[in-house]
C-alpha cells in the first residue's frame, strides 16, 4: 500500500510540473507551427516571388487575459498578398492595350474604357486574373497534417515527464 500512495504522489507531482510547463511549451510549439505553415506556402510559390516581398511572413501572437497565448495570426508582409492569393481584376493603359491587340491582329473597336474614382481612369478592364490560393491550398493539406504534428508534441511532452 505505501508504495501505491508513492506512486500516485508521483504521478500528481508530475501531473502539476506539466501543468506548470504546457502553457510555455505550447505556446512556443503553436508558434513555430506557424513558421511551418508559412513556410509550405513559401514552398508552392515560385521563386520570383522572393524578390517582391510576397514569402515573407508576419506572426502574432493573440493572448488571453492570463497573458497565454491562445492562437497565432499568420499575415502576409505584402501589401498586394491579398490580389495574387484571392484574383483581382486587371487594368491595363490604352498603348498596352493597343500592342497587345495588335499582336493578336483584332481590332480594338467596341472595347470600352473604364472610368472610375480609383485611379483607374483612362484604363481598359483586360479581364480577371484567378488567384494562385497557395495559403488555401496549404490550409486545406494542414487539415490533415496539424493535428498529427499536434499529437506528437504532446507525446513527446507526456514520454518526457514519463507519463
Amino acid at each position: 500500500m505505501i508504495a501505491s500512495s508513492r506512486l500516485t504522489e508521483d504521478l500528481i507531482n508530475d501531473f502539476n510540473k506539466i501543468v506548470k510547463e504546457y502553457p510555455d511549451a505550447a505556446e512556443k510549439e503553436l508558434y513555430r507551427q506557424a513558421g511551418k505553415w508559412s513556410d509550405d506556402v513559401n514552398e508552392k510559390m515560385p521563386e520570383s516571388y522572393e524578390k517582391s516581398g510576397l514569402k515573407k511572413w508576419k506572426r502574432s501572437r493573440i493572448r488571453d487575459f492570463s497573458g497565454h497565448t491562445l492562437e497565432i495570426d499568420v499575415a502576409n508582409k505584402a501589401s498586394h498578398w491579398h490580389l495574387i492569393e484571392n484574383g483581382h481584376e486587371l487594368y491595363i493603359n490604352p498603348t498596352q492595350y493597343a500592342i497587345l491587340m495588335k499582336d493578336e491582329g483584332t481590332s480594338t473597336r467596341g472595347h470600352k474604357k473604364k472610368h472610375s474614382s480609383k485611379g483607374r481612369k483612362g484604363m481598359i478592364h483586360a479581364g480577371f486574373v484567378p488567384g494562385k490560393h497557395y495559403a488555401e491550398k496549404t490550409r486545406k493539406e494542414w487539415q490533415s497534417i496539424y493535428p498529427e504534428r499536434i499529437k506528437k508534441f504532446i507525446d513527446k511532452m507526456l514520454k518526457d515527464h514519463n507519463l
